[in-house]
């Protein structure tokens, strides 16, 4: 099976650096046919002078695009793709030196259409502030010991999770109401993209490893406020294409448990937590009310 690596940015110096890195992870993996794919749509600098010419083992493609959004950056990677398996990367990870490998013999194993890999934080010292109530949007908390059936409490996030190509003839590609875009911090769009695919045929791969870093704005306690807020944006428009299931009700709903967490956070006198929930549950409200009045006067 040929690989095809996603790997979508808004370029700028750090991030260029950043590139640099996870191409070098990635020509360092076993022999595998592989391509890589860079999607660039910062509009103001391109990619042409990005110093590539140290990874001759590396098949890759550089398209610079006008179009902003992650999801439509993506989605312009998957038609531009020629692998089989279409694994997507975020431009600030780092793989572990059998991440394709992995990955290739898991969908081998189980063919699945979707399979997460395990992604590490690679600081030593986090702030005091950052417990597991923030960090779960940044890495998951646990992982199954083993490939298995992706079931609760375990998810996948975007920064390290591949499909079969053939998904997205079957599916769609990514929603491009969701994703980051600009200067806004939603999300989501690997959470609806799985949403839509079998229970049973997404699956999980803890040895499939990669790193990631917090970087600077992950460091402050007003992002996570803005975050929170765009999260309560990103649940409301998936909860309106799909709500059965819905993976964080106790963080949305009153009737499910809202209002018991918010006095707990109160009692234990966690108030960037309080905060925090207070700004998801009104950007859940004001987004539902958003759409509930597009949908009267649109139908």
């Amino acid at each position: 099976m040929k690989v095809s690596i996603i790997i979508s940015t808004f370029i700028t110096k750090i991030r260029r650096e950043k590139i640099l890195e996870l191409l070098i992870s990635i020509s360092q993996q076993e022999e595998v046919e592989k391509e890589v794919i860079i999607v660039n749509n910062n509009p103001n600098e391109k990619i042409e002078n990005l110093d590539l010419q140290n990874f001759s083992k590396i098949i890759y493609r550089v398209f610079n695009i006008n179009i902003p959004g992650l999801s439509k950056a993506r989605n312009f990677g998957i038609k531009m793709s020629k692998g089989d398996i279409l694994i997507f990367v975020d431009d600030d990870v780092v793989l572990d030196r059998n991440y394709i490998k992995i990955i290739l013999e898991a969908f081998i194993a189980t063919n699945a259409m979707c399979i997460g890999g395990k992604v590490i934080l690679n600081e030593k010292k986090i702030p005091e502030f950052l417990t597991s109530y923030f960090l779960r949007f940044i890495v998951p908390p646990d992982y199954p010991k083993c490939l298995s059936v992706k079931n609760k409490p375990y998810y996948i996030i975007g920064s390290s999770m591949a499909f079969q190509k053939k998904v997205f003839d079957k599916y769609g590609f990514f929603n491009t109401k969701l994703g980051r875009c600009g200067e806004n911090l939603l999300s989501g769009e690997d959470i609806e993209m799985i949403r839509r695919i079998e229970k049973s045929q997404v699956y999980i791969e803890p040895l499939a490893i990669s790193f990631t870093s917090l970087g600077y704005n992950r460091t402050k306690k007003m992002f996570f406020i803005k975050r929170f807020f765009w999260q309560g944006i990103t649940d409301a428009i998936i909860f309106s294409i799909s709500p059965k299931d819905f993976y964080d009700l106790a963080e949305i709903s009153i009737r499910n448990g809202l209002m018991k967490n918010i006095i707990n956070k109160l009692k234990e006198a966690k108030y960037l937590e309080l905060c925090c929930a207070i700004s998801r549950y009104s950007g859940y409200q004001l987004k539902s009310i958003h759409l509930k009045i597009m949908s009267a006067i649109y139908g």
